[in-house]
């Protein structure tokens, strides 16, 4: 009797440990990939909360590259041009510039084009492309 409880402590000693020690490693672990945004080229989803639906596959993208530290993409309308800095998650747009091609509707390139000034952060959760300023969300992509 006395080793058949020495094992079931035993064995309820090590499932603890075993246990312990799985949560120990998966807590280290976030549903955020903190990695580069950049070897891909990005379609805006949503912009402020807000589906961004395009029309005649004129999608508004970005890309990002990587060795010159350059950004570039479409906005509704325009083609645009800029730089970028990234440290870890930090991210800070400077420089953009665009054509200045006139089309029926503008608000939407706008729009976009306000958000990238503004934002300071970025994350790729579920491989998408999440752009933030101050904590909230402004643009989401996912990968052309």
């Amino acid at each position: 009797m006395k080793k058949i409880i020495t094992r079931s402590i035993l064995l309820i000693v090590v499932f603890m440990f075993l246990a312990v020690m799985s949560e120990g490693c998966s807590s280290g672990k976030s549903t955020t990939e903190n990695h580069s945004p950049g070897g891909t080229e990005w379609i805006l989803e949503t912009m402020n909360g807000t589906s961004v639906i395009s029309l005649d596959d004129n999608n508004v993208t970005l890309k990002f590259d990587e060795t010159t530290g350059r950004i570039s993409g479409k906005g509704s309308c325009n083609s645009f041009f800029g730089s970028y800095k990234l440290d870890g998650t930090a991210l800070k747009f400077s420089e953009i510039g665009s054509t200045k091609m006139m089309c029926d509707d503008m608000q939407i390139e706008t729009d976009y084009f306000a958000a990238l000034k503004k934002i300071d952060k970025h994350e790729i959760k579920s491989g998408k492309l999440r752009l933030l300023s101050s904590s909230a969300v402004l643009l989401i992509f996912r990968k052309k």
